[in-house]
């Protein structure tokens, strides 16, 4: 079971990861409006 939640945790911060890379090509392309994205 531990191998299981070590799994869960693991892809969660892969999707976590990925928004924050999305985030930050969207800030890239719009640098004048990045903080009204947040």
């Amino acid at each position: 079971m531990e191998i299981f939640r070590s799994i869960a945790i693991a892809a969660r911060i892969i999707v976590s990861t990925g928004e924050w890379i999305q985030f930050a090509e969207r800030a890239s392309r719009q640098p004048d409006s990045w903080w009204l994205a947040i």
